[in-house]
Formats: C-alpha cells, sequence, structure tokens
C-alpha cells in the first residue's frame, strides 16, 4: 500500500508540474532512493554531476591559452540573465532537463538535440534561480572534420585564434562573455560562460574554490541549424 501511495503521489507531482520539471524530478529522485530496481526514469539531459561542467569557467585555468576578441559573445539567440520562459519562446519544449542544487541555489539545466556540420550535437542551457548564464555545445561524435570546422568557424566569428592548434583554449569577449573549446581527445565541448553576471560568476567562483572535482563518466533532437556558435 506504502509502495502504491508513493506511486500515486509521483504520478500526480507529473501531471501537475509536468515531466522535465523540478518538483517531478526530486520526487522521482527520492523515490528511486526508496526503490532502486523501479524502471521509471528521469529524461536527464547527462548523467555527470552538474558542478563539474563549470570546471575551467569560474575559475579559469591560467595554463591554458587566452584570445582576445572586440566582438560581444552570445549563445545563440539567447543573452546572458535570460530566463526558462524566453528560452522556451525560442527553442521550444526541451528534450531532457536536470536540476541540482549548488551550495543553497537550484541550478536548472535544459537540453536539446540539433545538428551542426550534419551531426548530432546536444545544446545545453544551464540557469541559476532562472537567469541563463552558461551554454554548451556537445558533440556527440568525434573526427578531425568537426574539429577544424568548429575552429575555423570560431575564428571567422571572433577574429582570433590565429593558426591555433591547441586542445583547449579560452576566446573572452569585450561584454565579459568567455568561450572554452575543450577538446578531451574523444569528445568536443563548446562552452559559453557569461561573467558580466558577476553575482553569479561570484557565487561560483566561492563555491568551486573549496569543492573538490571528482572525475564522473559523462553518459551521454533535430533541427538543423543555420547559424551556429
Amino acid at each position: 500500500m506504502i509502495y502504491i501511495f508513493r506511486l500515486l503521489m509521483l504520478w500526480l507531482q507529473r501531471m501537475a508540474h509536468g515531466e522535465l520539471s523540478s518538483q517531478y524530478y526530486f520526487r522521482l529522485k527520492t523515490f528511486r532512493q526508496k526503490y532502486p530496481t523501479s524502471s521509471i526514469q528521469f529524461k536527464a539531459c547527462f548523467k555527470t554531476d552538474v558542478i563539474l561542467h563549470f570546471d575551467k569557467l569560474s575559475i579559469p585555468k591560467t595554463n591554458l591559452p587566452s584570445y582576445k576578441t572586440e566582438e560581444s559573445i552570445r549563445f545563440e539567440n539567447t543573452n546572458p540573465g535570460d530566463g526558462y520562459a524566453q528560452i522556451f519562446k525560442t527553442r521550444g519544449k526541451p528534450e531532457s532537463a536536470k536540476y541540482e542544487w549548488i551550495g543553497d541555489k537550484l541550478v536548472q539545466v535544459i537540453c536539446y538535440r540539433d545538428k551542426m556540420f550534419g551531426r548530432s550535437v546536444r545544446i545545453s542551457y544551464f540557469l541559476m534561480e532562472d537567469r541563463f548564464f552558461l551554454g554548451e555545445f556537445q558533440f556527440q561524435s568525434y573526427n578531425p572534420e568537426i574539429l577544424d570546422s568548429t575552429r575555423h568557424l570560431l575564428e571567422s566569428r571572433f577574429h582570433t585564434l590565429e593558426t591555433s592548434t591547441e586542445s583547449d583554449f579560452y576566446i573572452s569577449g569585450s561584454d565579459g562573455g568567455l568561450i572554452l573549446f575543450n577538446d578531451s581527445g574523444y569528445r568536443l565541448t563548446v562552452q559559453y560562460y557569461f561573467t558580466q553576471l558577476s553575482d553569479i560568476d561570484l557565487y561560483l567562483k566561492q563555491i568551486m574554490s573549496k569543492t573538490p572535482l571528482v572525475k564522473v563518466r559523462n553518459n551521454e533532437g533535430k533541427r538543423e541549424i543555420t547559424q551556429v556558435l
């Protein structure tokens, strides 16, 4: 009877708030802790901890090359500080989501699947207290053509990089935007972080300066993009 009651409460949360809501996410997380063999799954963006995605961003690594651009940095058509409603209006309903408490602040991640250069890419929007502060492109396949195409696109968009061949590097914009190009050797990720949201940036710096990061195995929809990065 207890199991049926909890299952009913879970179903009501999903009906009331939606299958990608934070209310349903945390209710289901508690439910699965009590019933780990349950087959009910949340449509999560990824399995890694959200905080791992801030590594090298809130506190940039001094050993990585950094290039400057006079251009403003934007992630698709989204402005720093935009809320979920603005992203939903532009992008529509996300395909997956994830939630995590970072200190005493809730971070929401909403994700979409798209194509760039004919390849599948996951596009993630990170929001803290409903304010967009980090965007991420992660290619779901890896080959030299994707690396070269992405580098050339960044070069033409921001007029920088020169003859860069580094696997990891930053591009810092005149408006406080920061791009991290991360070639892990098996996956390409390009992140857009917005330091001009100074309260969020300061908060994450404080959190990351005292949080030891542990490597977690990653785990990784479909409109063709005409303008990317």
